[in-house]
């Protein structure tokens, strides 16, 4: 896997595709960050408010779990926008290919193959 940094990355005018997958990655980068500093604030003022606590059934397991659960369904939610947009990307650049064009069979089924999977079925 190779990892590329969009920050220090310097890329040339002809590669436009390129660059709009470094904004849409430093885009999720953004959503992500400020995600998780919300989550973060939201802790730390939970922490002052345990300090305040006596007793521990204050806070339950379950709420616990369900905080970290919202977490990890908001982290899938931007892996799935990554891979949605790689694969929306490509069936445009299948396109062009001979054959492929749009309205074709072959187009239709990539297509209708794109949207089982995004849907979460197969």
């Amino acid at each position: 896997m190779i990892l590329v940094d969009s920050k220090t990355t310097k890329v040339k005018d002809t590669d436009s595709a390129v660059k709009n997958v470094l904004s849409v990655i430093e885009s999720l980068k953004k959503q992500v960050a400020m995600k998780h500093i919300v989550s973060l604030k939201y802790i730390f003022g939970i922490h002052g408010e345990i300090k305040e606590v006596i007793r521990t059934y204050a806070l339950n397991k379950t709420w616990w779990i369900s905080f970290l659960m919202d977490i990890i369904r908001d982290i899938v939610d931007v892996k799935g926008n990554i891979s949605a947009y790689t694969i929306n990307r490509e069936n445009l650049n299948n396109r062009q290919k001979l054959g492929c064009e749009k309205g074709t069979g072959i187009d239709r089924a990539r297509m209708n193959m794109t949207k089982l999977r995004n849907s979460g079925i197969s």
